[in-house]
């Protein structure tokens, strides 16, 4: 868990969320919240870059998710600097993003 990892979890009341690592969710902060279970994570480590995760080939997001899965896609899936995807419009990670039968 790095600063800047996107990290998804559920909390008590059943609703998925997003974090960023950084100053407001450090990596103490965000084990403590997890080993507490208030937090559930959703994803066991972040895929390496590359696009494939434990479970196989990383997908392609509905065009419906957040830019935070966007993003992640982008860095995961394509290979993009995580700078570079955060620094595009959810619009033009969805442009730079083969549909999934076009891969």
């Amino acid at each position: 868990m790095r600063a800047g990892d996107t990290l998804r979890f559920r909390g008590p009341a059943g609703a998925e969320f997003v974090v960023t690592v950084g100053a407001a969710f450090d990596e103490r902060t965000i084990k403590a919240r997890v080993d507490s279970g208030e937090w559930t994570p959703l994803d066991a480590d972040p895929a390496p870059a590359g696009g494939t995760s434990e479970d196989g080939p990383v997908s392609r997001p509905p065009q419906n998710a957040q830019k935070a899965e966007w993003v992640e896609w982008a860095v995961t899936g394509l290979g993009l600097d995580r700078g570079e995807a955060e620094a595009m419009t959810k619009a033009q990670l969805i442009e730079a993003s083969p549909a999934d039968g076009d891969q």
